[in-house]
């Protein structure tokens, strides 16, 4: 789904869509949240899925970003109660451990190309 997933504004996405989107992002943030929290080991979070969470963040931050604005949120805001902020914290420290740059794509554990989402 989001190998295909175009975002272009909130108004353009059918329902059923949208609460796909939703539903996969609040799956994304409990993880994140368990993570850190330490309620589960993050190594091994980070090892089973950490590189498809960065790559569903990287799809997936402009409609992020829209649902922020849509609430008002400022989109350079550290507030700890923003939309979808365990995920963005999980991703960003993902990210570090597997000396990743913002935005750089990640390969599958196989060395397999991952097609760019773009």
């Amino acid at each position: 789904m989001f190998t295909e997933f175009k975002f272009s504004s909130l108004t353009s996405l059918n329902d059923d869509h949208r609460k796909k989107v939703e539903m996969v992002l609040a799956s994304c943030n409990r993880i994140s949240y368990l993570t850190l929290n330490r309620l589960v080991p993050e190594e091994d979070v980070l090892g089973l899925i950490g590189r498809p969470i960065i790559r569903v963040w990287d799809c997936i931050k402009p409609f992020i970003d829209a649902r922020r604005e849509e609430v008002g949120e400022k989109l350079d805001s550290e507030d700890p109660y923003r939309y979808m902020v365990h995920l963005e914290e999980s991703v960003k420290r993902y990210r570090t451990k597997l000396q990743l740059k913002s935005n750089q794509k990640t390969s599958s554990r196989r060395g397999e190309k991952i097609k760019p989402f773009e």
